[in-house]
């Protein structure tokens, strides 16, 4: 079977565990996938994934929080 790849840019609010969902917050909102059946990379700046259903690239960004801070 030939999974869908998905390339998305967001920052995971827990983290990506085989046996469970992932959830990643992105710029439009939070993601929740399919059970993650396996991790392929695991690094401080992308994290690599496959699903049940699709192949994930997570480029990991901190979230945009929209505020300004003024002094």
């Amino acid at each position: 079977m030939n999974k869908k790849r998905i390339q998305i840019i967001g920052m995971p609010v827990a983290p990506v565990t085989a046996g469970n969902p992932a959830f990643i917050q992105e710029s439009t909102g939070m993601r929740r996938t399919s059970t993650v059946i396996k991790i392929d990379k695991n690094t401080s700046s992308e994290i690599c994934f496959e699903t049940v259903n699709t192949c994930y690239q997570l480029r990991i960004q901190p979230p945009f929080s929209g505020m300004e801070v003024s002094k």
